[in-house]
């Protein structure tokens, strides 16, 4: 991932502290945000809400999937596109 998108997402979350406080202003400014920057807010908004661990819950997976987005924000990981990785998991490779 870009430096320059989670770049966006952060000015993005700034926007909302500093007064965006409309759902039209908030979901306008979301839509112009790239499809992949779109998903980093889906998965920061959703990891927002209060949830109620569910039946085999795995603790390990939260701070798994934790460590992994935060690489992925900071420039520590990759990009993989869909079918690259398909094929990589497809061949054991």
């Amino acid at each position: 991932m870009e430096h320059r998108k989670s770049t966006r997402v952060t000015e993005f979350a700034v926007g909302i502290l500093a007064g965006v406080s409309t759902y039209e202003s908030v979901l306008a400014q979301a839509l112009e945000l790239t499809e992949d920057e779109r998903e980093l807010l889906v998965i920061s908004v959703r990891r927002s809400l209060p949830q109620a661990p569910k039946d085999g819950y795995d603790a390990f997976w939260d701070g798994e999937i934790k460590r992994r987005l935060e690489a992925l924000v900071n420039g520590e990981e990759d990009e993989m596109e869909w079918d690259e990785f398909e094929e990589e998991l497809l061949s054991g490779g």
